[in-house]
């Protein structure tokens, strides 16, 4: 089976092979969760889940309600709960991802370093700033999360041109 070499930490096009399946297969239920078992089945410093972003990308395009559900699925996995922010960010972030967030902040399994997604491709843009600033005040709380915290906020700040709510002022 080439599926596990699919969800192994090498090089490749996983993204856009994801994002393609997803586009493709005929049920995204059924193959989510072969590539999450297949995830599963690696050990973690062997796992990579690119391919799940860009099956997650694909999926937001073609069934937003699939999408969520994924998500919420995910953070019940404890394969993917760290991996909470890399696979939140593979669309445009809302308050109920920005919820999932929150929840994964508030595990302390989750560590802070997968939060820097959020300081990537414009991640927090879609989002209100008191929602960004609910994120980075609870994610500054956790262990190696402020220096994390400044990142994403650096790069808020740095992309949008709009003066900053009053909250996010204050939380940084």
């Amino acid at each position: 089976s080439v599926l596990p070499l699919l969800v192994q930490n090498a090089q490749g096009r996983q993204w856009m092979f994801g994002e393609g399946l997803a586009t493709k297969v005929d049920s995204l239920e059924a193959c989510w969760e072969s590539l999450v078992k297949a995830l599963e089945e690696l050990p973690e410093e062997e796992r990579n889940v690119q391919l799940l972003r860009g099956f997650l990308a694909g999926t937001f395009e073609r069934d937003r309600t699939a999408f969520n559900r994924f998500l919420d699925h995910a953070m019940e996995r404890e394969s993917l709960l760290k991996w909470l922010p890399a696979l939140q960010v593979t669309a445009p972030l809302d308050a109920r991802g920005c919820d999932r967030l929150l929840r994964a902040i508030a595990d302390p399994a989750t560590p802070a370093w997968p939060f820097q997604h959020l300081s990537l491709a414009r991640a927090t843009q879609s989002i209100e700033d008191r929602l960004l600033a609910d994120i980075l005040e609870r994610l500054s709380l956790k262990p190696d999360g402020l220096e994390v915290a400044i990142g994403i906020l650096y790069m808020h700040m740095h992309r949008d041109a709009v003066p900053a709510d009053a909250r996010l002022i204050d939380v940084a």
